[in-house]
């Protein structure tokens, strides 16, 4: 986000506002033009000025502005036009939030953004009088003023037509431009301005990309010798808790790289570590897709080049067994980290016990071919040992990112405007990926329950993931107005203040192991309520910095309603901050100490007496 963020988004409403002034003073000035072609312009001119001036509202107000989007896809939900009116809704201001966001960094450099608007008219200034450089080198006269006039209001005409047809209307309209030639010659003015405002750019992208490649071929590696190499199945744009530990790593070890499937994303150019894709097979009708790490040349020899100390693996799937195979073949230890309930996730996919304990048995092998074995809890090591396993588990903890306490306030009030929570009642709290194995139907049999006894509350659960819809769709069946669903909030600020907006957060998901939800929560003071059993609840004393209660809907909610009578609530969310939350600073410099003891081509990156003193 940041600055790296707002210039985009600066120079897309640069060339939007540029083009609306342009074309007003076209129009305003009277260019001649057909009848038609000047109602299109002025319908156009709208157009163009629709977003800007949405972005522009929303950043100055977004109060109203909320309050008309909401209207509004209600409206088009109500004519069957939007399936689901709360998630459009949510999709859309989070997008807003993000332009906000990043216009707000340029409040500061007031000549930033007059170079960028300067230059926005510049541009659009040399695309309106491109065609006149073509008929003035073919021979023709005409005035300048005129056939720039006339450019400009056949492409704000052209805007009123959805894309793609916009740019076949725009092509066939310039016809009009270049009607002073005959056919054939015609045909080459209007190559050449393609070639000129179109064409010659793209043509240049790939001159570049091509010499990129060549360069990167025959270029050094920038990962320094001696650093570790994370393998995952799945990385950026998906999120969930395994990736947010992959990233930590990466953020707090800075040599590392990171090997994973997918597209580049565009933050990764500037992060402290590096990020090696490897191409992937989408699944159809799944999120995530098939890695072919063995496709990828670049994946090998960046490998065969760096000189890695440790080989992490994530995953005990395809980019975890490259891992292995890369490893044997180089001569690096590998290190296989297991992250999540395998046998829980196999039964759900396939509903058969027995492919689920064949396919455990397949990942409790690869866990037998690593050379150490973490965890990320004691009772996630207990998880593996009931899967089969037998050999030494080092259990690794996942931490959370260092805050500043002064931006709580302002965090909590953006929170409390940007998603609507209400004041004059609880607030339940749920992170995480909408999947039916994180317990989603005990957490809505409960808010039921909760709603059948009269107790006033909202429930907001950020998150998105496979089974969403079907998720929404049972909470409509219960008639649960008081759920709302935020979609996925990507904002790591945002998502702080939902935390410190809400009073209490309700996981009691089977599943998961050590979920980095519960140890954020914890950090901005929010007391958890949780399974009691779980592996989640392994860092938990019931009533103490939490609350532990037995997975049953009668349950939950009788303990939801003593929490909220008691008094001691904002004690345990204290204890919880004090107890539950370690430094990733702290896990950084132990799983650096871990990766010195494996490995002795692993370069240290934390002192010695930095990790005597941790």
């Amino acid at each position: 986000d940041g600055l790296s963020g707002a210039i985009p988004i600066e120079g897309f409403l640069g060339l939007q506002l540029a083009m609306v002034g342009l074309v007003l003073l076209a129009l305003l000035a009277g260019t001649e033009a057909a009848a038609p072609l000047r109602m299109t312009a002025w319908a156009g001119l709208g157009c163009y000025s629709f977003l800007p001036v949405c972005i522009l509202l929303f950043t100055a107000a977004p109060g109203p502005l909320e309050r008309m989007l909401r209207r509004g896809t209600a409206l088009l939900h109500r004519v069957r036009i939007v399936k689901d009116a709360d998630g459009a809704s949510e999709r859309a201001l989070s997008a807003l939030e993000e332009y906000r966001r990043s216009l707000m960094a340029f409040r500061r450099r007031p000549a930033l953004v007059a170079a960028v608007l300067g230059l926005s008219l510049v541009y659009r200034c040399a695309m309106s009088v491109m065609p006149w450089a073509v008929l003035r080198a073919m021979g023709v006269d005409t005035p300048l003023l005129s056939c720039a006039g006339q450019v400009l209001l056949i492409q704000a005409a052209s805007a009123v037509i959805p894309t793609p047809g916009n740019a076949g209307a725009a092509e066939a309209s310039f016809y009009a431009v270049f009607s002073a030639l005959s056919p054939s010659a015609a045909f080459w003015a209007m190559l050449f301005w393609r070639l000129g405002s179109c064409y010659g750019w793209l043509l240049c992208g790939g001159v570049s990309c091509v010499g990129k490649a060549l360069t990167d071929r025959h270029s050094p590696d920038p990962v320094t010798e001696g650093a570790a190499a994370q393998f995952i199945d799945a990385y950026f744009p998906h999120v969930d808790g395994v990736v947010k530990t992959v990233h930590a790593y990466g953020e707090h070890l800075p040599d590392s790289a990171v090997l994973c499937p997918g597209r580049g994303e565009s933050w990764e150019k500037d992060a402290p570590y590096r990020v090696v894709r490897v191409p992937m097979l989408p699944v159809p009708g799944c999120c995530y897709g098939v890695p072919l790490p063995g496709l990828s040349l670049r994946a090998r020899r960046c490998l065969r080049r760096s000189g890695f100390g440790v080989f992490h693996a994530h995953s005990p799937f395809v980019m975890g067994r490259f891992a292995l195979r890369m490893g044997k073949r180089l001569g690096v230890p590998v290190i296989a980290t297991f992250h999540s309930k395998y046998y829980d996730d196999f039964l759900a996919r396939f509903r058969s016990r027995r492919a689920a304990k064949l396919l455990t048995r397949y990942v409790v092998r690869f866990y037998e071919r690593a050379d150490e074995v973490w965890a990320c809890s004691a009772a996630t090591a207990d998880t593996l040992r009931s899967y089969g396993y037998r050999g030494e588990i080092r259990v690794m903890d996942n931490g959370v990112e260092p805050v500043s306490r002064r931006e709580d306030g302002e965090l909590r009030t953006l929170a409390l405007r940007r998603f609507d929570i209400p004041s004059d009642r609880p607030v339940l709290l749920f992170v995480g990926q909408l999947i039916w194995q994180k317990n989603l139907r005990l957490i809505l049999d409960t808010c039921a329950l909760l709603k059948r006894r009269g107790f006033r509350f909202t429930l907001l659960a950020a998150g998105e993931g496979p089974d969403g819809e079907a998720i929404r769709r049972y909470a409509r069946s219960l008639g649960l107005e008081e759920v709302r669903f935020l979609g996925q909030v990507r904002d790591r600020s945002m998502l702080r203040g939902l935390y410190l907006s809400g009073d209490l957060l309700f996981f009691p998901s089977l599943y998961d192991n050590a979920p980095l939800v519960l140890r954020e929560a914890a950090r901005e003071g929010l007391p958890a309520l949780l399974a009691r059993g779980s592996n989640a609840a392994e860092c938990v004393r019931d009533g103490w910095n939490g609350y532990l209660e037995a997975p049953e809907a009668v349950r939950m909610a009788d303990r939801i309603r003593d929490v909220f009578s008691s008094e001691d609530r904002k004690t345990v969310g204290e204890r919880a901050r004090g107890t539950i939350p370690v430094p990733w600073t702290e896990i950084a410099r132990r799983v650096d100490r871990a990766y010195g003891e494996l490995s002795p081509r692993y370069k240290r990156k934390f002192p010695e007496e930095t990790q005597a003193a941790g």
